[in-house]
């Protein structure tokens, strides 16, 4: 009968099917299919070390900030197996007083947060010595899919990035990943290939866990769900214009970083971003009912607050 081991990943527990025979005395490192987690497994007659979860803190919690309370909940429902404590805030200031007050160990941050910029809240996390060690990730709810094939020029000093219709299948191992300090692999496309079903690389022998169904879910697609609903009353109209301009924003902001501080610092964002800009403009007006538009400027608004902003991180 066979020498069977059957080995799982810390990060993503994907489950492999190893030749114990196959392994030397000294064990041997893989890297998992899945997550691309390096780890060690060891041969029966070698000593096993199991992974034993951290002892300096009783609670590992995670915070989602997010506007809306339903996309909190997806969050909340994805992480529902993990053993976390999931905190919530509803704007960035809020989010920035959990982090300095509660200390979580992972942040998941939308990238439109109102009140305060996700990327305003990156740069003061991560530049303090008090509260540089949370990982963060930032959600990119991007309004247009099929625009970027690329991923973005610069984090802002977050961990990892993740678009909202990946939050279900992928958000656990993302979060387990950061946990267990290993570097994220930032995907070239998000949405783009299945998931690989070969096995890990290791000595010959191993086995690869069966393909299957992989469950994933989605939150939605940002270019509907950012603007829509059944008969909105104007109050919902105006919130939700006032949610798509700063995801525009947003949205030019993480994908153009050295354009957006050159333009500031020159005294030409829009000329530098003039696309970017038009497309985001007209986004705007084809989305916003125009009784909402008359009298309000609220991408104009956002365009200033996210300028402003840029100029004092600059110290101009």
């Amino acid at each position: 009968m066979a020498d069977v081991i059957i080995a799982g990943c810390p990060v993503c527990q994907a489950r492999y099917r190893l030749d114990g025979a196959r392994i030397p005395d000294g064990g041997v490192t893989l890297r998992c299919s899945s997550c691309r987690t390096v780890f060690k497994v060891r041969g029966k007659a070698s000593p096993r070390i199991p992974h034993q979860p951290s002892t300096t803190e009783t609670v590992t919690r995670v915070l989602v900030a997010h506007e809306n309370s339903v996309f909190r909940n997806t969050v909340r429902q994805a992480l529902a197996g993990e053993p976390f404590e999931v905190l919530e805030a509803a704007d960035g200031a809020g989010a920035y007083a959990i982090i300095l007050e509660r200390h979580p160990r992972v942040a998941i941050l939308d990238a439109a947060l109102p009140g305060m910029f996700a990327f305003e809240i990156c740069e003061a996390v991560k530049g303090s010595p008090a509260t540089a060690d949370i990982k963060i990730i930032l959600v990119a709810s991007i309004y247009d899919k099929a625009k970027y094939k690329r991923a973005p020029e610069s984090l802002h000093g977050a961990d990892d990035y993740l678009e909202k219709h990946h939050i279900p299948d992928e958000l656990p191992a993302r979060v387990r990943r950061l946990l267990a300090g290993t570097t994220p692999e930032t995907s070239p496309l998000r949405g783009g290939a299945p998931p690989r079903e070969d096995g890990p690389t290791m000595v010959p022998g191993e086995q690869a866990p069966p393909g299957g169904d992989s469950g994933a879910q989605h939150c939605g697609d940002a270019r509907n769900d950012e603007y829509g609903g059944d008969e909105p009353t104007l109050a919902d109209e105006h919130h939700k214009a006032r949610r798509l301009a700063r995801l525009i924003v947003s949205d030019i902001a993480l994908y153009n970083r050295d354009l957006v501080r050159e333009g500031v610092r020159n005294g030409t964002f829009f000329e530098l971003l003039a696309e970017d800009v038009a497309e985001g403009r007209s986004l705007y007006e084809n989305r916003v009912p125009g009784d909402v538009r008359a009298g309000t400027s609220y991408l104009d608004d956002a365009f200033a607050e996210f300028i402003g902003t840029i100029r004092r991180e600059l110290g101009l």
